[in-house]
């Protein structure tokens, strides 16, 4: 007969989530901490180790802190446990419930500490238990991390070079709301899904890798980066009465688009959402007349049983391109996704305009989505693209919109009403 002992299951749960703390070791001695800290020598760097040679009976101190002071001093600072508190000096007034709690304590204020914990050093899954990561960790003496290539809310892309081939280089920005954990985790499931991506018209990833202690995502490098760009600058040259110039403008948005509608159409065939499928998320190579989708920094596997991912309130997410279950509801779909590329099509045959507006609050633009009141006809699309593409992507019930299969279809009937081209 088993005897259920409540305390000790709640303490393996938690011995089990101390365990995935991304700046916890569990089986390295004070020269290997130091070895590792030493690589990084800024102050403020820190890691948490088992304490291996634990002999206090009065007070026991299960765990070590070792951190690189001002004067780039490595120190090590023993965490007593008491009654289940954590705490750096006994008889201390300052105790903690758990490690996270400790952490998150000092991250501003270092209290006893000599300063602030700031950082922890990167490192990446090892081998044993996420093998499918090994063969992806690039060392970062085979990069070369050149410009700045764009800057968006949360991150920072460079061109660089791998193996002399041009890449991009994508990390988090120091102004990222999110904490280094949640980056890394974040960065760690976009390389996970792209990872399982092969497509003509997907961005193909490299692998990962740190520079400066970041994580970063190497990705290949596309000549003339955003399309949401390359439509506007195409604006600009754009000439009123130049009708050869629109012809051959408005053929290779067609063009693009079947080529989204095709990398879209293979996520949906893996049950892989994108979450932000926008202009300014696809990349575009002028001379190669081709885009590719990428940034899948919010892309989701849905499981073989559900359609439906169920987002968070509190998450960030494109207002603008978002249908109305996912403003509603916040339920995420391949249909949703569907929504977003009528979204991005308005943008492309509008040469890179604003849905619904800048001079609209985004509120304003949410309560449109949500009655119904969708964007007009873009000046380049004619009426199949938008009546027969676009419209139909906007249909208000996400069961009767058309899956990506059937656009593609859709694509080729109107290519071969308009022209002898056709496109499988």
């Amino acid at each position: 007969m088993n005897n259920f002992n409540e305390n000790d299951h709640l303490k393996e749960i938690h011995d089990q989530s101390t365990r995935t703390l991304p700046y916890y070791y569990d089986n390295i001695n004070r020269e290997k901490s130091e070895e590792i800290l030493e690589k990084v020598n800024r102050p403020g760097c820190f890691l948490i180790r088992t304490h291996q040679s634990n002999s206090s009976c009065l007070f026991p101190s299960p765990y070590v802190l070792s951190l690189i002071d001002p004067q780039l001093k490595i120190r090590h600072f023993l965490l007593y446990k008491t009654n289940e508190k954590l705490f750096i000096k006994p008889y201390s007034n300052e105790f903690y419930s758990s490690i996270e709690d400790f952490v998150r304590e000092h991250r501003v204020n270092p209290g006893l500490l000599p300063c602030p914990l700031l950082e922890y050093p990167i490192r990446f899954p090892s081998s044993s238990s996420n093998h499918f990561f090994s063969s992806l960790i690039i060392e970062t003496n085979q990069l070369i991390r050149q410009e700045i290539l764009g800057r968006g809310h949360f991150g920072i892309v460079y061109k660089g070079l791998y193996k002399n081939n041009p890449v991009a280089i994508k990390t988090y920005s120091s102004s990222c709301p999110l904490s280094s954990e949640e980056c890394q985790i974040n960065m760690l499931n976009e390389a996970r899904i792209m990872m399982c991506l092969k497509h003509l018209y997907l961005i193909h990833l490299y692998g990962i890798s740190s520079f400066e202690n970041q994580f970063c995502l190497i990705t290949e490098f596309i000549t003339n980066g955003s399309l949401l760009l390359w439509l506007q600058q195409k604006e600009k040259e754009k000439e009123k009465d130049d009708l050869s110039f629109k012809s051959n403008l408005c053929s290779r948005l067609q063009l693009f688009s079947f080529q989204i509608c095709d990398a879209m159409s293979y996520l949906e065939s893996q049950l892989i959402i994108h979450r932000d499928l926008a202009a300014r998320n696809c990349l575009i190579d002028d001379e190669g007349n081709f885009v590719k989708v990428g940034d899948f920094g919010m892309a989701k596997f849905l499981s073989s049983s559900s359609s439906i991912y169920k987002g968070k309130c509190d998450t960030p997410f494109p207002l603008r391109w978002s249908s109305p279950e996912v403003l509603l509801y916040q339920e995420y779909s391949s249909k949703s996704d569907v929504w977003s590329f009528g979204i991005l099509l308005w943008e492309m045959f509008s040469l890179g305009q604003m849905p619904f507006n800048d001079s609209i609050t985004n509120d304003m633009a949410a309560k449109r989505i949500k009655t119904g009141q969708m964007l007009n006809k873009p000046s380049l699309a004619n009426e199949n693209i938008y009546q027969d593409i676009i419209q139909q992507c906007w249909i208000f019930k996400s069961d009767d919109r058309p899956s990506f299969s059937i656009l593609k279809e859709l694509f080729n009937k109107i290519f071969q009403r308009s022209t002898p081209l056709s496109f499988s």
